[in-house]
């Protein structure tokens, strides 16, 4: 690539700007966000451009810092900070390769600016849908994909094809439903492209599993069953069903096993999953890890036996 060619990132949001000593609780869209500029800022081959709000600036230098722990590689590329103000200047200055959103769906203030301000060459867009299963969100975000001043050259990133499927079924029927009752017909200009999310397998590996038992002060005889994820039966996971197939095994195995649940949880939830433990009777075989520290999160896959995935809702592409 060329030493001009640059790649200018929209919108970097504050939800997934954080210290790694802070809970893990933010949702998996600003994981993933997160990650994708880690590896974006390691093994990209042109100059980064993040653009952010004027207030967030220094918080986005201080993520940085902490992700350029991770990885040797992470400051061989220069990138540069750069406030929403600038953004005339920037798409107006520099021949930019892309320009990706990473709060999510969102076309519209990618094509704005586009539109505005980047002359010549056309820029191609993109952006990536985390989920879509929240009512409200999904006619406001797909009515705005649809209206966009897109091209064939833009790009909704899906992160399965089920996703992508998914999506599909949502913008025809969208479609649909502004022809018949509007007799409005949009075109189908930008593409719906399929990356699927990757894993950090320097991070999440194998590790022996009695020294991380001791390092997390679990058992160490026990064997254990995991999950991890927000605990919110309204947009992730209800643990109910898998306390009642929990007392199943307690029943086949006694003593043997516990539940190991790894994520944030509400008040006002875990008071009912405490009631729901004493109906059952399994208060003593049942370990709550609610405010762990984000670089953790690796550790209790090595120290589980097994792992169990409680999500039944289509907002979790992210399986």
């Amino acid at each position: 690539m060329a030493e001009f060619e640059q790649v200018g990132l929209l919108q970097v949001p504050s939800d997934f700007l954080r210290y790694p000593d802070s809970p893990s609780r933010g949702p998996g869209a600003a994981i993933a966000g997160r990650e994708c500029l880690r590896a974006l800022l390691t093994y990209a081959e042109t100059k980064v451009i993040l653009i952010t709000s004027e207030t967030s600036s220094e918080d986005l230098q201080n993520e940085l810092r902490y992700l350029s722990t991770l990885s040797d590689e992470f400051d061989k590329l220069p990138y540069q900070i750069a406030p929403f103000s600038q953004m005339p200047q920037i798409l107006s200055n520099n021949q930019i390769l892309a320009l990706h959103n990473l709060n999510g769906p969102f076309f519209y203030t990618t094509a704005y600016a586009r539109s505005q301000w980047n002359k010549g060459v056309l820029l191609p867009i993109t952006c990536m849908e985390y989920g879509f299963s929240y009512q409200d969100f999904l006619y406001d975000a797909i009515v705005h994909l649809l209206l966009a001043d897109t091209y064939p050259c833009d790009a909704l990133i899906c992160t399965t094809e089920v996703a992508k499927k998914a999506t599909i079924n949502i913008l025809e029927r969208l479609r649909d439903y502004l022809r018949c009752s509007y007799n409005c017909t949009l075109p189908e200009p930008f593409q719906l492209a399929v990356i699927p999310h990757g894993v950090d397998a320097d991070l999440f590996k194998p590790r022996d599993k009695a020294d991380m038992r001791i390092l997390l002060e679990l058992p160490k005889d026990k064997i254990l069953i995991l999950f991890v994820g927000r605990i919110d039966p309204a947009s992730k996971s209800d643990v109910i069903p898998l306390l009642m197939a929990f007392r199943r095994i307690v029943d086949a195995h006694g003593d043997k096993v516990r539940l190991l649940l790894v994520g944030p949880i509400s008040e006002t939830y875990k008071v009912v999953l405490d009631s729901a433990l004493k109906e059952l009777n399994l208060t003593p075989f049942v370990i709550f890890r609610t405010n762990i520290p984000k670089v953790s999160v690796s550790l209790y896959y090595s120290a589980a036996d097994i792992f169990v995935s409680l999500s039944d809702t289509l907002q979790e592409n992210f399986g």
